[in-house]
């Protein structure tokens, strides 16, 4: 799901590939099919997918599933990947927009944060963290890869890592460019407000939300 600053809500269906467009009142305006894996609001009234179309990693669509443009090149694949046609080889999983309006996505081969302003490339940053796994493949049809989210709070980003196997969960905290620490966390974060306090959904014991305060 994604929400425009006006209130339109993109609802994408992931098994018919359709987004669905409501209005703010919730009746249905429009629908229109994609192949996509993923939505987020571009910070106005169009959507920003991510997909693998025309070689590039970002498209921005209209309320009426128009294409505005395209841009951000596909990572480089690793030469034992080459051979395989799986999305997850081919580009992440996910990104995240913040809302100063950039795109923040992670190389699926390395620790490696993109970060996309305005249709651009502005900066990448790198990262050094255990826990990353880069995308492998077994017996020529099992795929690992880690989930990486980007959050951004003024001068500062927090990577959350998703974790692989038995390692937990981290945050990386970096400042200026710069990592300056890694942090155990609970859950899995999926939001940051405005005061930069993150947001983690934790299934066990019981379902919860966590807020985390970075000091």
């Amino acid at each position: 799901m994604a929400v425009s600053p006006q209130g339109k809500i993109f609802i994408f269906n992931f098994m018919e590939r359709k987004i669905l467009v409501l209005n703010q009142e919730g009746k249905a305006i429009n629908s229109f099919r994609l192949d996509i894996d993923g939505i987020k609001s571009s910070g106005d009234e169009t959507l920003t997918v991510l997909g693998d179309k025309d070689s590039k990693l970002f498209h921005v669509y209209d309320v009426e599933g128009n294409p505005i443009r395209s841009y951000g090149e596909h990572f480089e694949i690793p030469r034992k990947l080459a051979e395989y046609d799986y999305p997850t080889v081919v580009y992440p999983q996910q990104f995240t927009v913040s809302e100063s309006g950039r795109i923040y996505v992670c190389n699926p081969h390395s620790y490696e944060i993109s970060v996309y302003r305005n249709g651009e490339l502005e900066k990448k940053i790198k990262g050094d963290n255990v826990v990353f796994w880069p995308v492998s493949i077994k017996n020529g049809r099992e795929v690992t890869f880690t989930f990486v989210s980007v959050f951004e709070s003024r001068e500062r980003i927090y990577s959350f890592i998703s974790g692989h196997g038995e390692a937990p969960p981290q945050l990386d905290v970096f400042e200026n460019g710069q990592q300056i620490k890694s942090l155990d966390v609970i859950g899995h974060i999926r939001a940051i407000d405005s005061k930069g306090r993150l947001y983690a959904i934790v299934e066990e014991p019981f379902l919860q939300v966590v807020r985390y305060v970075v000091k």
